[in-house]
């Protein structure tokens, strides 16, 4: 097995706040792989008022997304995912 894999995709508007991290684990036999987004932090007043929204069911048009944008400069970072995600 490959040593362990640790990507780290900066969005192209160069904000640390939009970013992804693609791990795996050496010793991992189901080889899977890790991706870590980074979540915008809030006040705590807004985070409960947003999980109140979703306990009771509220479903924003929009939804609660962030976004990371890539491009083919990251082409590389990529296709050494999916070629360790392909490796038997």
């Amino acid at each position: 097995m490959k040593d362990e894999i640790n990507e780290l995709l900066v969005c192209n508007c160069s904000s640390i706040e939009h970013q992804l991290v693609f791990s795996t684990i050496a010793e991992d036999p189901d080889r899977w792989v890790y991706a870590h987004v980074h979540l915008c932090s809030r006040p705590f007043l807004k985070r409960l008022w947003a999980g109140l929204k979703y306990i009771f069911g509220y479903k924003c048009m929009y939804g609660n997304f962030e976004e990371v944008i890539l491009d083919k400069s990251h082409a590389d970072q990529l296709q050494k995912i999916v070629d360790y995600l392909k490796e038997e």
